[in-house]
C-alpha cells in the first residue's frame, strides 16, 4: 500500500548555524559530528549549565556531546543482546523511533547494527516521531550526514496522534521507545495500541528508560519495572520482555550514567495471537478486610516505661537513704532481694510498679510524682504525661472512673493538656485515647490530628482510619485516607524500632493502605513500593498484597502457600475460604503445584459459605453473589436461581449494578418489558464506574456500550439514534458494535435482503467467508472501511480478520495480507506462506534456516509432520518430502525420527529406516564418532527467542522453567 505523504511529515534542519557547518561535507562520520559538536560548546564550558539563558540550541548540543558517547555503548549492549538469539535473523527491516527528539537513540542504534554486520542495504525506512519539531529537524539533518542511503520518514506527532504512519511494511519492524515513562499519564495504553494496530510480522519493541543521570529525566528501577509489567498487561505478545541493566562512566567530565532496558520481542507466526489479550484467570480475590480500629494504646504502651533510665538526670536526688526494701521489680521470678533509694527507684521503676505504690499510698511513690511535677516544671513537658499515665493507672477502678467531669478525671485530662503544650505526641494520643474511652469524638479527632500534624505515626494511621470508614460524623474521604496512611507509615520508619513507647500497628496500616489503593485503581507499582517499606509484615499483610498482585499481574510470589490453597486454617476468615474455592473452580497450576478444577465441588462450598452470611467478612455479599450467579448460570440451573443472584449483586453493590443487571437481560427469562426496561436504562446512563464491557469506557455519561448496542439492534426506531447509539459503544471499544459497523452494516445496506445462515454466520469466524460477503469484498476497500475492518479486527474479532485476508489482496497490501492471513491459517496454510515470503521448498535442495522466516518454516513443518496434521495420505505425503529433504543434507537421525512417527501410523516405511540407520552406522564407523554425527536441533523459541515468564498464560512454559508465573491459565 503505498505511503500517504502526512502534513506533520517535516524535512531536515536549515539555514541555521548547525547546518551551515557541517553542509561542507556530504557525509560524516559520528566522531566527527561529536568533535564539532564539543567545538561549538567551547563559549559554554567555563560557564555552570544551571545558570545559562534556556536554549534549545545549546540543549541539543549538549545532548549531542554528552548522551551520544553513552547511548553508542548502550546500544551496542541491546543489539548483542538482539544478537545472541537470532533476533536480527532478517534482511527487511523498518525501525519506528518514537519520543525522537535530535535522534540520538536511532543514530546509535543504527550505529550498533552496522558494526555488528547488519548491511545497511537492508534498513529499508528508518521513521522518526517526536513532539518537538527543531529537535526532529536537527535528527533529520543528522541522520541524512550520518547515514544518507536510508529512507528517512520524520512526523512532527505525539505518541497519542500516531494512527497509522508506523504501519507495518516491512518483514521485520523494531520499534525504539526511548524515555517514554514520564510522557503521560497511562502512556503504556497508547504504546500498547501503536504496537497492536501496527500489524507487525517480526518485530521488537525495545524500551529504554534512564535510572540515574544529572542530565535526563529520571525514572526509579523499581518504576522501570513496573512501566514494562503494565506495558505486558497491554500487549499482544506472547513473549514477556527481557530487561537489561547498562552502567557508563562517560569520559568526558566524568559523567556517569545507569539505565536500564527492556525487549519485546514477537518473532514466530506461532505467536501471533488474535485476540490480543492480557487475561487474568483467577482475577477478583478478595484481598483481606481492613481494620477499622482506631489506635488506641498510648497509655498501655508507657505501663513498662522508664523515663529517666540510664539519662543521669537525677543526679540531684539523694542516694543514700533506703525507701524500699526486699523486692528487684526487674527479676520478679526469683529471691534475688535489692533495696531501692528514691534515685533508683525514679531510674528503674516502670510506671506501673509506681502506681502501685501510689494505690498503697506509701511516701516514696508521692516523692516520685513530686520528682516528675518538678521535672516537668523546670522544662521537661514530658514528665506531665508521665504523670498522667500515673494518675490513670492509681485507682483505675474508683467510681468515678465513667464520668470525665469528675475530680479525677479533670486532673489527668490538666496534666496530659500540659504535656501536650509542650508537644510531647505521646500525650496527644493519650488524650485521644481518653477522650475517645468517654465518647467525647470530636476532642478525640482533634488531639489525633495534632499528634499526626506533630509527626507521630499512631495519630496519622488513627486520621487515616477516620476518613477511610467515615466515623464519629466525618464523611469518607479515600483520598484523604490514602495520604494519612502513607504519613503514618513514613513517621514510622523515622522512629526509633527499639523504643516501646513508639509502638504503632504498622501492618495493620499498611494492610489498610494497599486494600484501599487497590480499591482505588492505584498501579502494582505505587502498592508495591508501600507494601515494601514494611519489613516484617504480617501474615494479613502478606496476603492481601498477594493477592493484589495475582489480580493486577499474574505475578504473585508463594501464591499456593500465602494462600494456603493446599492447607486451609480450621478457623480462617470467610474470604480466605472463598478465594480457595474460586482457585478450586478455576483449577491452576503454579511451579509444581496445581489445583484441579472442579466446579460442581466449588459451587456447593460457595452456597455453604453464602448460607453462613461470613460474619467475619463485612463485603462478602459484594463477592458472592456475583460468582454464585455465573456459576450456576454455567451450571445450567434455572433461570430463577441465577435471576436471584443476580439482583442480589446488584443490591450488594450497586457501583456494578449495570453489569449484573444487563447479565440478567442477556441470560434469564424475564419478560420483554423488563428486559426493555434493562437495556434503555443503561444506554443512556447509570452505568458502572468502571465498564466490564469495553476498553475506552466514558466515565462522564456512563453510558453502558452492551446496552447502546442491544437497544440500537432490537428496539430503537429511529435509525438517526440508532446509528448514534452505535457509533457511541463502538467509540468506547466494545466489540460486537465495532464488528456491526465495520461489517455487518456494510452487507444490511447493500445487500439488505440476502440473510446469512447461522452456520455460515459460525463459520465467518474460522476463515470461510459467506457467499454474500464474498459479493461486496471490493467494497471494504476503500480507506474508511478498511481502517475500521482492521480496528475490528485488532480488537478480537475474527470475521473482521477473515475478511480482512481477502480485502488486502485487492489492496495489493502483501505485508498486511499475510499478517492476516496467518491469523487465521490453519499450519498447512502458515507453510505455504512462509514458502512464498522465503522463496525455499522443501522438494529440490537442502538448507539451513539463515532467517526468521525460514526459522519459522522449519519449526512449523516439523511440528504438522511430527503431529501427523491433515489427511491421512497428505500428512504421509507432507512427512515423506520432509525426511528426505534432511537426508539430502545428511541429517539422517532426523529423517528416521520422521520416517519412525510414519510406520507408527501404519504405513510401510520399514526398507527406507533401514537404509538410512545402516547410513548412519557407517559414517559413525568412518569418523568414529561415540554420536550420531548429524544431531540437529531445531530453534527453541521458548528459550532462543526471549524466554517468557509469562508463557505459563498459554500453558507452555519451556521445560526446566522453574518459576511461580504458569498458574496463569490461557
Amino acid at each position: 500500500m503505498t505511503q500517504k505523504i502526512n502534513h506533520k511529515q517535516i524535512v531536515s534542519e536549515r539555514n541555521t548555524y548547525f547546518s551551515s557547518l557541517i553542509s561542507q561535507k556530504a557525509y560524516w562520520t559520528t566522531e566527527e559530528i561529536l568533535s564539532i559538536s564539543r567545538d561549538l560548546l567551547t563559549p559554554f564550558k567555563g560557564l555552570k549549565e544551571d545558570n545559562i539563558e534556556p536554549s534549545i540550541e545549546v540543549s541539543m548540543l549538549y545532548d549531542i556531546v554528552y548522551l551520544l558517547p553513552y547511548k553508542l555503548e548502550c546500544y551496542k549492549s541491546v543489539v548483542n543482546a538482539l544478537y545472541e538469539n537470532r533476533g536480527m535473523a532478517c534482511d527487511d527491516l523498518t525501525i519506528n523511533v518514537f519520543n525522537a527528539d535530535c535522534g540520538i537513540d536511532s543514530i546509535a542504534f543504527v550505529c550498533a547494527l552496522i558494526n555488528k554486520g547488519y548491511k545497511i542495504e537492508d534498513i529499508k525506512t528508518i521513521r522518526l516521531f517526536s513532539s518537538n519539531e527543531e529537535k526532529l529537524k536537527r535528527a533529520v539533518l543528522l541522520h541524512k550526514k550520518l547515514y544518507a542511503s536510508i529512507p528517512l520518514e520524520a512526523y512532527n506527532m505525539d505518541i497519542k496522534e500516531i494512527n497509522d504512519e508506523c504501519m507495518c511494511n516491512s518483514l521485520l519492524t523494531i520499534n525504539l521507545f526511548a524515555h517514554t515513562f514520564n510522557l503521560a499519564k497511562d502512556i503504556h495504553k497508547e504504546i500498547s495500541r501503536i504496537i497492536i494496530g501496527s500489524h507487525y510480522i517480526y518485530s521488537h519493541s525495545i524500551f529504554f528508560e534512564n535510572i540515574s543521570s544529572n542530565r535526563m529525566p529520571q525514572v526509579s528501577g523499581l518504576d522501570c519495572n513496573f512501566y514494562w509489567q503494565d506495558l505486558n498487561i497491554c500487549r499482544f505478545y506472547k513473549n514477556d520482555s527481557r530487561n537489561f541493566s547498562f552502567d557508563s562512566v562517560n569520559s568526558i567530565e566524568g559523567e556517569r550514567y545507569y539505565a536500564k532496558y527492556a525487549i519485546f520481542s514477537n518473532l514466530s507466526f506461532e505467536t501471533l495471537d488474535i485476540k490480543h489479550e492480557y487475561q487474568i484467570v483467577l482475577s477478583g480475590l478478595c484481598p483481606g478486610v481492613p481494620i477499622n480500629t482506631l489506635f488506641n494504646q498510648k497509655r498501655t504502651s508507657l505501663f513498662f516505661d522508664r523515663p529517666f533510665q540510664n539519662k543521669n538526670l537525677c543526679n540531684e536526688v539523694d542516694n543514700t537513704n533506703v525507701v524500699m526494701q526486699g523486692i528487684d521489680y526487674n527479676r520478679v521470678w526469683d529471691d534475688t532481694k535489692v533495696d531501692y533509694t528514691l534515685r533508683k527507684i525514679i531510674e528503674e521503676f516502670p510506671q506501673y510498679s509506681i502506681s502501685e505504690g501510689l494505690d498503697n499510698n506509701e511516701e516514696w511513690a508521692h516523692e516520685v510524682i513530686a520528682y516528675y511535677l518538678n521535672a516537668a516544671e523546670n522544662g521537661n513537658t514530658q514528665c506531665y504525661n508521665n504523670i498522667g499515665v500515673l494518675k490513670s493507672l492509681s485507682n483505675c477502678l474508683s467510681d468515678d472512673s465513667k464520668d470525665i467531669n469528675s475530680e479525677r478525671n479533670k486532673e489527668i485530662v490538666g496534666f496530659f493538656t500540659l504535656a501536650s503544650k509542650g508537644g510531647d505526641v505521646n500525650a496527644m494520643i493519650n488524650l485521644a485515647s481518653l477522650y475517645m474511652f468517654f465518647e467525647d469524638y470530636s476532642n478525640a479527632i482533634n488531639y489525633y490530628k495534632m499528634a499526626s500534624d506533630n509527626g507521630e505515626a499512631a495519630g496519622s494511621y488513627s486520621m487515616g482510619i477516620v476518613y477511610h470508614f467515615g466515623l464519629y460524623g466525618n464523611s469518607k474521604n479515600e483520598d484523604l485516607a490514602i495520604k494519612y496512611y502513607k504519613k503514618s507509615i513514613e513517621q514510622y520508619l523515622k522512629e526509633i524500632e527499639t523504643d516501646i513507647s513508639s509502638c504503632t500497628p504498622i501492618s495493620n496500616c499498611c494492610l489498610n493502605l494497599i486494600i484501599l489503593m487497590y480499591e482505588n485503581g492505584c498501579t502494582l507499582c505505587d502498592i508495591t513500593k508501600e507494601f515494601n517499606k514494611i519489613k516484617k509484615a504480617s501474615s494479613e499483610l502478606t496476603y492481601a498484597y498477594t493477592v493484589i498482585s495475582n489480580n493486577l499481574s499474574n505475578k504473585a510470589k508463594d501464591f499456593f502457600k500465602v494462600l494456603k490453597l493446599k492447607s486451609p486454617d480450621k478457623d480462617e476468615p470467610a474470604f480466605v475460604t472463598y478465594n480457595r474455592i474460586c482457585a478450586l473452580y478455576n483449577g491452576i497450576k503454579n511451579g509444581n503445584d496445581s489445583l484441579k478444577s472442579d466446579k460442581a465441588l466449588a459451587l456447593e462450598q460457595l452456597k455453604k459459605l453464602a448460607n453462613t452470611e461470613c460474619p467475619n467478612w463485612p463485603d462478602w455479599e459484594k463477592y458472592v453473589w456475583c460468582k454464585l450467579a455465573l456459576w450456576t448460570n454455567q451450571a445450567k440451573e434455572s433461570s430463577a436461581t441465577y435471576s436471584t443472584y443476580w439482583i442480589k449483586a446488584s443490591n450488594a453493590n450497586p457501583k456494578k449494578s449495570c453489569a449484573y443487571r444487563t447479565n440478567m437481560a442477556s441470560c434469564s427469562q424475564l419478560d420483554e418489558e423488563e428486559v426493555m426496561a434493562i437495556w434503555h436504562k443503561y444506554a443512556y446512563g447509570n452505568g458502572c464506574e468502571t465498564c466490564h464491557e469495553c476498553s475506552s469506557y466514558d466515565k462522564t455519561s456512563r453510558c453502558c456500550p452492551k446496552a447502546q448496542f442491544n437497544w440500537a439492534r432490537k428496539y430503537e426506531k429511529d435509525t438517526a439514534v440508532t446509528e448514534f447509539l452505535m457509533k457511541a459503544a463502538m467509540r468506547q471499544g466494545y466489540n460486537a458494535a465495532l464488528q456491526y459497523l465495520a461489517i455487518d452494516k456494510v452487507k444490511d445496506e447493500l445487500l439488505p435482503d440476502v440473510e446469512v445462515s447461522p452456520l455460515d454466520n459460525f463459520f465467518f469466524n474460522w476463515g470461510t467467508i459467506p457467499s454474500a460477503y464474498r459479493q461486496i469484498i471490493p467494497e471494504f476497500t476503500s480507506d474508511s472501511r478498511y481502517k475500521l475492518l482492521c480496528r475490528a479486527a485488532d480488537n478480537g474479532s475474527r470475521k473482521a480478520v477473515s475478511l480482512l485476508v481477502e480485502v488486502s489482496k485487492l489492496r495489493n497490501s502483501n505485508l498486511e495480507n499475510i499478517y492476516w492471513s496467518a491469523l487465521t491459517a490453519r499450519i498447512s496454510e502458515q507453510i505455504s506462506i512462509l514458502q512464498k515470503i522465503t522463496n525455499k521448498s522443501f522438494d529440490n535442495d537442502f538448507f539451513r534456516a539463515s532467517s526468521l522466516a525460514e526459522q519459522d518454516l522449519i519449526a512449523l513443518s516439523n511440528k504438522r509432520a511430527e503431529q501427523f496434521i491433515g489427511e491421512k495420505e497428505d500428512a504421509f505425503a507432507f512427512l515423506k518430502t520432509l525426511a528426505e529433504f534432511y537426508v539430502r543434507g545428511e541429517l539422517y537421525s532426523k529423517a528416521v525420527e520422521l520416517y519412525k512417527i510414519a510406520a507408527n501410523k501404519g504405513f510401510d516405511v520399514n526398507k527406507r529406516i533401514d537404509e538410512l540407520e545402516e547410513e548412519i552406522k557407517q559414517i559413525n564407523r568412518d569418523y568414529s564418532y561415540d554420536q550420531d554425527y548429524d544431531y540437529y536441533e531445531e530453534p527453541d523459541y521458548a528459550q532462543d527467542t526471549w524466554d517468557a515468564m509469562t508463557d505459563g498464560m498459554y500453558g507452555d512454559m519451556p521445560d526446566g522453567f522453574d518459576g511461580d508465573y504458569d498458574f496463569l491459565g490461557r
